[in-house]
């Protein structure tokens, strides 16, 4: 049990390490709990799917099924990909991040992270 413990954290964070190489900024969920307590200017955009997304969301996250990719180019506002557990969005960071010109952030741990440190939302 330990073994496999060990294993699969080292799992998650090689994962998560790679993707940083790759280029994907991470935004942990207490500065992104900061940032929108501040009201500075961040657009959020979900990736889970439609029935994650009424178990529990970000207020004021656009939802990725109901977004046309292509208004996203029209703010130059920080933009933060939320999903599940963080290891989802990256793919989806890195591409917005390649195509747009803004600032595209992955939701370090995603939606499970956001609960764990920082409780319940909507």
């Amino acid at each position: 049990m330990n073994r496999f413990l060990i294993m699969l954290i080292a799992c998650i964070v090689l994962w998560d390490l790679g993707w940083w190489l790759a280029g994907v900024k991470q935004l942990a969920p207490w500065s992104l709990k900061r940032m929108l307590k501040e009201n500075a200017a961040v657009e959020l955009l979900d990736v889970r799917t439609p029935m994650e997304q009424r178990l529990f969301r970000i207020p004021g996250a656009k939802s990725y099924w109901d977004t046309n990719l292509e208004d996203l180019k029209l703010s130059d506002t920080p933009l933060a990909i939320i999903c599940m557990s963080g290891h989802r969005s990256p793919p989806i960071v890195l591409k917005l991040s390649r195509k747009l010109d803004r600032s595209v952030y992955n939701l370090t741990g995603g939606m499970l992270a956001w609960l764990a440190v920082l409780g319940p939302v909507e």
